[in-house]
Order: C-alpha cells, then structure tokens, then sequence
C-alpha cells in the first residue's frame, strides 16, 4: 500500500453471496457512497469510481468517504476464482492538508511567537514528525481499517437487498 497517497485492497465475497451479481454489489456501493455525499464519476456493471467534495457540510467523520478523496470499487475474480470486492482509495489530499497544516504550525506559527524558547532544530523536526504521522498516518490507517469493513457491509446490504426482492420459496408458499 502506497502511504501515505492511497490504500488500496480487497476482500472475498462470501460462498453464502456468490448469486449475487456484480451489478447488485456496485449498486450497493453506490447507495451508500451517495448517501455519504460523494460524486459517482463513473459506474459499470463491475466497477464504480467516486470523488469525494473538498468541503462537505454535515459530513459524518465515520463515513468512508470523508477520509478518501477518490476512490475506485471492482467486483473481479481472484487466483483462487473466488470473487472479490477490490478497493483503491485516494488520501493524497489528506497527505496535503495534513503537510501543509504542520509545517504552518511548527516552522511559521510557533516561531512567530516573541518568547518562544530556543529548541535545537533536531526536537523540533521530530516534533513535526510526529505532529506529521499523527494527522497523516492517522487518517490513512482509519481508511485502510474502515475500508474493509465499509466493503463487507455493502456485500451484506447488497445480499440483503436481494433477499428483500426474491419471493419465499418455502414448502406450502403460495405460487
């Protein structure tokens, strides 16, 4: 994975949603990547691409799509001819933000202030550092954690849907 500019992996569908189609997980993944405000770029049958809005208003922090910039969902076939649900996401604008933010504070800001002690050039590097990892490694590991699970509710909801939509197939069902 390319930290910090973006995430990218994939997990299985399960044995118990193999009749799921491509279709039905990517229409899933479009319901939700809508309701969390983004812009679909452009979906096929297989494949969805998104861009997320620079400022979003009301934008929950737990949804996925506030820590990615862009994104690109595909159903494809894996060694093994499993399918599974493959994700790649853009943090590089979190990257951005969270570079620029720390260097303003720690090389413009804090130096401004007429009674700043004197540090030696070495703590304060490292305190950029770590100020540095904290924002960006911070916000690129909660990605690459939630995307995995973000991508196995969609499979659930997708399922779910599917079921919603077959007719009960039971003995004594009316046909």
């Amino acid at each position: 994975m390319p930290f910090p500019i973006s995430t990218r992996g994939s997990i299985p569908i399960p044995f118990d949603a193999a009749a799921l189609s491509d279709a039905d997980i990517i229409v899933a993944c479009v319901d939700q990547i809508e309701h969390e405000r983004a812009r679909v770029v452009s979906r096929t049958q297989s494949t969805v691409r998104f861009e997320a809005p620079f400022f979003r208003a009301w934008t929950n922090g737990w949804w996925l799509t506030a820590l990615a910039s862009a994104g690109q969902f595909v159903v494809d076939s894996a060694a093994d001819a499993r399918r599974v649900l493959r994700y790649q996401l853009s943090t590089g604008r979190n990257a951005v933000m969270g570079t620029v933010m720390t260097v303003v504070l720690f090389w413009v800001v804090i130096p401004s202030f007429e009674t700043a002690p004197e540090v030696p050039w070495l703590f304060t590097f490292m305190m950029w550092f770590s100020g540095w990892l904290w924002i960006v490694g911070g916000n690129w590991a909660t990605a690459a954690i939630r995307a995995r699970f973000w991508c196995r509710k969609r499979v659930a909801d997708a399922k779910a849907a599917s079921t919603r939509l077959t007719p009960s197939r039971h003995p004594g069902a009316a046909t």
